[in-house]
Order: C-alpha cells, then sequence, then structure tokens
C-alpha cells in the first residue's frame, strides 16, 4: 500500500522538486511507479470533458484521448503581448515584503540550470516552450539545502516537564496494513518499535501516554480504511488528549532520498470533513518545527522541514496534531538504520525533546473581549479611529521585543501592515490590549468592512486567536443645491479597487510587467515561475504580492504562489496553493477507482485511491508531475463547460489543477489545459471582475 499517504489519505506531499523525470523514465521502462511517494506540489481544478471516465480496471474501449499524448500550450491569446520593464540604475524600494527580502530565493530546481531572472524579452504567447533541460541537469537532489548554522544542542528531558499532560502516541498501520516495505523493513514495525521506546520518556517526565495500538495490529480491526482512522483520532477526543503524536517512516521514487519531515494540518481540505481553528493551526505548527528540530538534533538526519498536510489524523483532534516521518525505507541505508534499535532510540529521544520544547516555548493567545469598536459598530466616511482588543498570554513565551499585531486579511481600513505591541514584557497569563489606528475611507461608504489581525513572533509566524474588526461605514448625506448650481448628474460612485486591478509596472531588473493583466511578478515568485513552466502552466499574473492566510501569496490564472518563510533556505521557501483541494471541498471525496497494477500507460496511486492513464499520464509527467500539480483527487468525469454552451469535457481533478481534454483542438498542442483555478477562485471570492 505505501508509506503514511495509503494509510492517511494524503492529499499533500512536498518532498523532491523534480522526482518527475526520473517517474517518467521508470514509466517508459515499463516499471511499475512507487505509489508509496510523499512527494508531490500539486493543485487541482475542475472543468468539463466530453468523453466518459473509464471503469477502474477497464483496458477496452478506452477514450480517443488516452491514444494521444500531447503537450501544453498557454491558453491565452496569440496577440496578448508580455512587456518586461528595462533596468534603471538606481531603481526604487519596492514595497511588498516578498519583494524586498527574498531576492536571493532559489528556485525549487537545482540551481546548475534553472534560469536566472533578465531584463531580456520574455517568450511571446504561442510560441513554443523553453526545450526542457538534459537529464544529468535535472536529477533530483537527494539532500536538500542545508543551513551554515551550527544545530542547538539537544532540548533536556526534564523530570515533571510534562506533568499533567496527556499525549496520545499513534503508531501508524499495523494488522493487515504493514504500511510501506522495503528492504525487508516494515513500516508498521518501525512505528511501533519508535512508540514504545517514547512512552517511558514521556512518562519519565510526568506525562499520561496513551498507545492507539501497543501491539501489531488496527485499531478497528475489520472496519475500512475511515474508520480506522477515526478510531485513532476518536481516542484522543475520549481521554482529553493535549498533544496527538502519529509516527510514520516513509517511501519516495527516488531510493537516493532520505531525512525526516513532521506534517501538521491546514484549518481544513480533510476528507474526515474537519475544521481546525487559526489557533490550532498555529499551534500544530509550532509542535512540528520542534519535533522535527529535535529529532535532526538527536539522529543527524538529513532535516526536510515541516509541512502542512489534510492527513485524516490531523483534522480530527482537537488539540495539537502532527505526523513524522522518521526516516524513508526506500533508501536501503535509512531503512538498515530504521530498523535498528539503536536508532529507534535516537528518534523517540528527539520526539520526546521536541514536545518538552514545544510544551516550554509555545506562542499562544487567546482573544478577551472588544475594548474599542464592538462588531457592527457605525462609523462615518473618512473617520478616523482606534481598534483595541484585549487577549491573554496563553503560551509558555514571555512576548517583549519582536513581537508584533500583524494585519492577516479582508479589509486593511487604513492600517499599517504590522506595528509592535506596546512597551513592557508580558508574561504568560498575563492580559494586554493591543491597538491598531483604522480610517473610514469613502470606498467604504454604504458597506460593512471587516478586517483581521494576528500576533506574530520575532520570526514572523503568526499566533493565537484572530482579532476582528468590523464596521459599518455610512454613506455621507446628500447636499441640496439649488437649481442654478444644479450640475449634470455624477457618474455612479467608482467600484471599491480590487486586488486583481492594473497597477503601474515596478521598474527594476527582476521584475516582469505582463501587460495582458497588468501585473508585475519578481524576486523568488518569478524564479519558481520560471523554473517550473511559466505562462505554459501558471497563467498570467492576476494580482499583486498580497498578504492571506498569514502568508504572502501571489494569484496567477491557474495557481497561488504562497511564500513559506518557516521553510526558508529549503526548496519549499516557494510552494503553490491547494486550489484543487479548495474547490473541490463540497464534492470530496470523489468516488474512487479499483486498484491496479501501474504500467507505462497507467499509474495507481493509493495515497488518494486514484489512477492516472495515457493521454493525462504523458502530460502529468512532462509538466512536474506530483511536484507541481499534487495527487489525483478523482477519477476522470465529465462535467458541462460554464461557457454557457453546455458541452461537456473529460476532466481529472488533482490537488493543485484541472486536467481538461479538448478534443475540438484534438492533434494540436492545445488538446490538454489546464482549468483556470486561480481565476475560478478569484471569481468566487468576489476579487476579480
Amino acid at each position: 500500500m505505501g508509506w503514511v499517504g495509503s494509510c492517511y489519505r494524503s492529499l499533500l506531499g512536498r518532498i523532491t522538486a523534480t522526482a518527475w523525470l526520473l517517474t517518467l523514465v521508470l514509466a517508459l521502462l515499463g516499471a511499475t511507479a512507487a505509489g508509496s511517494s510523499a512527494q508531490g506540489m500539486a493543485s487541482a481544478t475542475p472543468s468539463p470533458r466530453t468523453t466518459p471516465s473509464p471503469t477502474a480496471g477497464a483496458r477496452t474501449s478506452l477514450p480517443p484521448f488516452y491514444a494521444t499524448q500531447t503537450a501544453l500550450a498557454p491558453r491565452l491569446p496569440a496577440g496578448a503581448a508580455t512587456t518586461v520593464v528595462p533596468a534603471v540604475p538606481s531603481a526604487p524600494p519596492l514595497s511588498p515584503p516578498f519583494y524586498a527580502t527574498q531576492t536571493a530565493l532559489a528556485p525549487r530546481l537545482p540551481p546548475s540550470w534553472s534560469p536566472t531572472p533578465t531584463a531580456g524579452p520574455a517568450r511571446a504567447i504561442g510560441t513554443p516552450p523553453t526545450a526542457a533541460p538534459s537529464p544529468a541537469a535535472v536529477a533530483p537532489s537527494p539532500t536538500p539545502m542545508t543551513s551554515p548554522t551550527p544545530r542547538p544542542p539537544p532540548f533536556p528531558l526534564s523530570p515533571g516537564a510534562l506533568a499533567g499532560r496527556t499525549l496520545v502516541l499513534d503508531a501508524g498501520h499495523g494488522g493487515r496494513d504493514p504500511g510501506a516495505v522495503h528492504h525487508g523493513v516494515r513500516e508498521a514495525d518501525v512505528n511501533l518499535a519508535v512508540v514504545r521506546e517514547l512512552r517511558p520518556l514521556l512518562e519519565g517526565m510526568g506525562a499520561r501516554v496513551v498507545l492507539t495500538r501497543e501491539v501489531d495490529q488496527a485499531v478497528a480491526p475489520g472496519a475500512g480504511l475511515d474508520a480506522e482512522l477515526q478510531a485513532r483520532v476518536n481516542l484522543a477526543g475520549r481521554i482529553g488528549a493535549d498533544l496527538f503524536v502519529s509516527i510514520h517512516a516513509n517511501a519516495h521514487e527516488d531510493r537516493e532520498v532520505q531525512g525526516a519531515i513532521t506534517f501538521y494540518g491546514p484549518e481544513a481540505g480533510f476528507n474526515s470533513g474537519a475544521q481546525r481553528s487559526p489557533r490550532l493551526v498555529a499551534r500544530s505548527r509550532q509542535l512540528a518545527r520542534a519535533i522535527n528540530r529535535e529529532v535532526v538534533v538527536a539522529t543527524g538526519e538529513i532535516d526536510r522541514g515541516t509541512r502542512m498536510a489534510n492527513f485524516w489524523v490531523l483534522g480530527g483532534p482537537r488539540a495539537p496534531a502532527v505526523l513524522v516521518e522518521v526516516g524513508f525505507l526506500t533508501n536501503a541505508e535509512e531503512a538498515e538504520r530504521l530498523a535498528m534499535p539503536s536508532f529507534q532510540r535516537s528518534i523517540a529521544q528527539g520526539v520526546a525533546a521536541g514536545v518538552a520544547r514545544y510544551l516550554a516555548t509555545e506562542e499562544d493567545a487567546q482573544f478577551v473581549a472588544d475594548v474599542t469598536l464592538g462588531d457592527g459598530a457605525d462609523v462615518a466616511p473618512g473617520e478616523g479611529m482606534v481598534k483595541t482588543w484585549r487577549v491573554r498570554n496563553t503560551g509558555a513565551t514571555t512576548w517583549g521585543s519582536g513581537y508584533r499585531l500583524a494585519f492577516y486579511g479582508g479589509d486593511p481600513l487604513g492600517g499599517p501592515p504590522s506595528l509592535p505591541l506596546p512597551d513592557g514584557p508580558v508574561p504568560p497569563g498575563a492580559e494586554v490590549d493591543v491597538s491598531v489606528p483604522l480610517l473610514a475611507g469613502p470606498e467604504h461608504a454604504g458597506r460593512r468592512a471587516t478586517g483581521q489581525w494576528q500576533l506574530q513572533g520575532p520570526d514572523g509566524a503568526p499566533f493565537g486567536d484572530r482579532l476582528w474588526v468590523s464596521v459599518r461605514v455610512s454613506r455621507p448625506p446628500a447636499v441640496a443645491l439649488s437649481p442654478s448650481l444644479q450640475a449634470e448628474p455624477a457618474p455612479g460612485r467608482a467600484p471599491a479597487p480590487l486586488p486583481t486591478d492594473r497597477v503601474t509596472p515596478l521598474v527594476h531588473p527582476e521584475v516582469t510587467y505582463y501587460e495582458a493583466t497588468g501585473h508585475n511578478l519578481g524576486f523568488g515568485f518569478r524564479r519558481f515561475f520560471d523554473a517550473f513552466g511559466g505562462l505554459d502552466i501558471f497563467g498570467y499574473p492576476r494580482t499583486e504580492e498580497l498578504q492571506e492566510g498569514g502568508f504572502t501569496v501571489q494569484y496567477f490564472q491557474r495557481a497561488r504562489f504562497e511564500y513559506h518563510p518557516e521553510h526558508a533556505g529549503t526548496p519549499y521557501e516557494v510552494q503553490l496553493g491547494l486550489l484543487g483541494d479548495l474547490l473541490t471541498a463540497p464534492r470530496r471525496p470523489f468516488p474512487s477507482g479499483a486498484p491496479f497494477d501501474s504500467t507505462a500507460q497507467h499509474r495507481w496511486y493509493p495515497q488518494t485511491g486514484h489512477g492516472v492513464h495515457f493521454g493525462f499520464l504523458a502530460y502529468f509527467d512532462s509538466r512536474g508531475g506530483l511536484d507541481v500539480f499534487g495527487y489525483p483527487i478523482s477519477e476522470e468525469l465529465p462535467e458541462t463547460n460554464e461557457d454557457g454552451s453546455g458541452r461537456a469535457y473529460t476532466v481529472q481533478y488533482f490537488q493543485r489543477a484541472r486536467f481538461e481534454y479538448h478534443p475540438e483542438h484534438a492533434g494540436t498542442p492545445y488538446e490538454v489545459q489546464l482549468g483556470l483555478l486561480g481565476d475560478q477562485l478569484l471569481q468566487a471570492t468576489g476579487r476579480l471582475r
């Protein structure tokens, strides 16, 4: 069945940036594609197709597209020009944070061939894409970038440090489900051995520890996969767990890949339908970072960082929850180490130290009360105001220099991007009033304006409850004029500006301005854009960089780029948003297909229970595979086009994309197209005119 994804239905995995080429080579050789990989950075979008999807396992009467394997060309008119702004001797400073701070960001592909932004002209729309680099140039690096900063000493395991805490330890897989099996080592056995070593370490620090399984058996024998996973979550709820830690071993198509990864869950997107508060996501992120740091210190493993994933067991617990991938069984050397009791003890020591570090350094904040401007307060256009919230420090760290209140999303109401907290330390348990100056501008007249704010630590990571301001802005009174002074009726008030409205070009040698949509693309985001297919994959930029969900993001016609400062200096600093997951959430889970043996033309992904075939598979492999599109989250299915024609198309959803088969373009480069998921989300949220 493969690594944790086969059990936890991973819809997210980002292990290597370029394993797609190796996958394609193996496929062409007729090898079985490794369905147990934890890689994948992709997005998905829905789109219609005319050809019905075959039933799983059937290999007769295949749709016409199965016989074709074509490349994608851009979906925009050939006349839409791209403008590159020339360099000037002294460029002004750029305002967006990512522009100013990430000028040296490396792309997620090896720098030996990744393009460097220049001021030269961009490729015109409709021209063939740049030739792919040679296989030698794009071979995935098994070792991610390392920081020159020396690693800290292990966090001490002090007696009593976890007194009064209840922890659930989940040894993944078990019973009939062995997990990944490579080099004679079963994942289920490694997981259980680590948990058995970990339990006494945590109990020695005063914790109450409960295991989801203590022997090699399922937690809910005889139940289906969903019920098995939910049984592990239910245990944490019954005992009121303070933390939930799931232990797994990893697998990858590239057998050179090794290292430790720790996952935490997002706010939504789980197959279980679970929802998690922003505060709980932030606490889980902190726990994941602490554990992964200490596991690397204790074992000397490669640090592959922390990542967000919608595994079932990360959505249900009402406590911080993480899933620790302790190493790769597909790597022969690491598999040998993972089978050694001494290495299993080292992993356990790292996890225990990470738990202790998290509980000793957790940053958390709880909203207490609105001090000024209660929800729905009435204000006049042009009126200045100050919004004040009272918050309590519910973490373990004193807030001091470097802690800030930052704008999160919604309408900033003229407020600053961020501002420092009031002078004076705020120790755990203390309360403090935090304020932000606001202004109701004329563009807010006659409507409700709502914005969100959140505290940030010195590292820029958000934490605690989100703080809301919501006011009703009245319309200015009409001024009566005498008939002799009355002018022609004034045109209607200009609509409020949207982030997709055209902007002025930024003059900088590392910034490209796209005249087609009127937006700039520069520095780290531009490098990622160029390295992973540019206009062919992502389309034109639809917005400038903006703050959303605690991250700097930028929307494109088919994608959303996200800057993750918690992965600074690693290949995962820029990631694609899971638009496919987000836009199909009300429809999931899609019906699964029946498992089959992968071949060069058909590949089965047990992580999500779906297959990819023929032309779609060829396009998937040639355009970045899991790293760009993520796992398939549906089978091929017919959908009606939204252009009013009523025409149906064959489509397939992925985590970050929607593949569309256009038979009207059969035999041309436009036979396969990606759905405009970025546009779709912007339209659904009222940000695209």
